[in-house]
């Protein structure tokens, strides 16, 4: 049975290459807004929104509704549409653990943070390289797909320090405990040293008084 010029379409050997990518984007997609709604809710709605592109693009490659659909252009806009899911979603997630961080810095900002969680200075150094990529990127307003799998990446990454700065707060309540006793400490001596050096001027006047 001869087959139709969708279904010839499809055998070739580009639309089946076409069909992997987009199998493969579109799970890393699919994992990747699972990952960032496990994170923060709602966070993965654009890409998830994205998703849905997907399907509507995919549908006018298998059933077109006229001869004037490019079957292959539409694969490719539905494989875009996977790549932008995957940024939107990591995007989302990012932004959140940017949050989390700033959290922290503000919660412990009269210790020394460092001294709990070494690479600290890397953290916040790395958060301002990728607020500026991001940054960058909506200003130029680029396709931001060429950047979906490094920024998936990245999303990991700040997942695993958010996850480490949670671990470290109860060694962080602790050197705010030190920290505060310390200070207690050392506002007593000021003041019983203060109160002494009063009394002895109070006893010498009192001595050149009686005099």
């Amino acid at each position: 049975m001869p087959s139709s010029p969708a279904t010839g379409k499809k055998g070739s050997g580009s639309r089946s290459d076409a069909f992997l990518i987009l199998r493969q984007e579109y799970d890393l997609a699919d994992r990747t807004a699972k990952k960032v709604q496990k994170f923060v809710r709602l966070a993965g709605v654009p890409a998830i929104n994205e998703l849905r592109y997907v399907a509507h693009h995919l549908v006018n490659t298998i059933a077109p509704t006229s001869d004037d659909v490019d079957g292959e252009k539409e694969l490719q806009r539905a494989i875009n549409h996977c790549k932008r899911a995957t940024y939107e979603a990591s995007e989302a997630g990012i932004l959140f653990a940017f949050d989390r961080i700033v959290e922290f810095k503000e919660d412990y900002r009269s210790v020394i943070i460092s001294s709990v969680v070494p690479d600290w200075n890397q953290i916040l150094a790395l958060c301002e390289t990728v607020t500026r990529r991001i940054a960058e990127t909506r200003e130029a307003r680029e396709d931001r797909t060429p950047d979906h799998k490094d920024f998936e990446q990245l999303f990991d990454r700040l997942v695993a320090i958010c996850n480490r700065l949670d671990a470290a707060r109860d060694d962080m309540n602790k050197l705010v405990e030190r920290e505060s006793q310390q200070a207690r400490r050392f506002l007593l001596t000021t003041v019983l040293s203060v109160l002494g050096i009063v009394a002895g001027v109070l006893a010498a006047m009192g001595a050149a008084y009686l005099q």
